[in-house]
């Protein structure tokens, strides 16, 4: 994704944001957690973690230059430096029943729901509903070779919706291109 679709779609969120009255809260937003290419595999989870206390520093708005920093570093989920936290333990079974190999593959990474919220439990049926057509731009714009979902609560709601049609109609691939862990 270039840097004007980036910013098309981080300015989208951004209006919703501010429709979703998180603002007051002390609650932000990104797009995206690494540079993102077209047609490669797409990490989904739920939303963005909120931080703790004393962690609002790292927690701003995204930006656009955040976003250039990703694509000058070539950065990528599994990126060497990049703290993919525990999530890297579903690597090799991604290797395996997605059959890619991930240090090869530009695995890019993003959540569903933009907002940050101090838990998935507080995440409001607003804020889903305001990232839901920015979420489907983002997949029709890159078009990922396939998504992996980490979110049983994100699965299901693409259920609920009727969704998972429309994202394999987005995705480069006709068949299998979601995963669930």
């Amino acid at each position: 994704m270039n840097i004007e679709q980036f910013e098309i779609l981080l300015n989208e969120v951004k209006n919703s944001y501010e429709k979703s009255g998180l603002a007051d809260k002390g609650l932000y937003y990104s797009l995206v957690g690494t540079r993102i290419k077209l047609n490669q595999p797409l990490i989904v989870g739920l939303n963005w973690g909120g931080g703790g206390e004393g962690d609002e520093s790292i927690y701003r708005p995204q930006t656009v230059e955040s976003y250039k920093k990703y694509i000058d570093d070539d950065t990528h989920f599994f990126s060497e430096g990049l703290d993919a936290g525990s999530i890297v333990r579903i690597k090799p079974y991604l290797e395996k029943y997605a059959k890619v190999n991930m240090n090869n593959a530009h695995v890019g990474w993003t959540n569903f729901c933009f907002f940050r919220t101090p838990d998935d439990s507080t995440l409001t049926d607003e804020a889903v509903k305001l990232s839901n057509p920015i979420f489907s731009k983002l997949i029709e714009t890159i078009k990922p070779s396939m998504i992996i979902g980490l979110s049983s609560q994100l699965r299901d709601y693409f259920k609920e919706q009727n969704m998972l049609e429309q994202i394999q109609e987005y995705t480069a691939q006709d068949e299998n291109c979601i995963l669930w862990f």
